[in-house]
């Protein structure tokens, strides 16, 4: 898995099945840490509009937002720009 870290921002990569092991994991040990994951804050970017129900059945419980247009990482653009605006 790849994992970028920045104070308490975390991102991952991985299939789907590994993201959503890595996101029990951290629900469950990051509390010790002092990391505790929001899922209302979470975004789920899904690189293949073909993987969106199956990531909707994986995480359907979690309360994270699934998408596969892109959002903001650290301040920086990650997905598609479509007229200077995030998609």
């Amino acid at each position: 898995m790849k994992q970028v870290w920045y104070a308490d921002d975390s991102s991952a990569v991985r299939s789907l099945a590994g993201v959503k092991k890595w996101w029990e994991y951290l629900q469950v040990c990051g509390p010790d840490f002092g990391y505790c994951p929001k899922p209302a804050k979470t975004i789920l970017l899904i690189k293949d509009n073909s993987l969106m129900q199956s990531a909707q059945k994986i995480f359907k419980d979690d309360g994270i937002k699934i998408t596969d247009k892109g959002g903001r990482l650290l301040g920086s653009v990650i997905g598609t720009i479509i007229q200077g605006t995030i998609h």
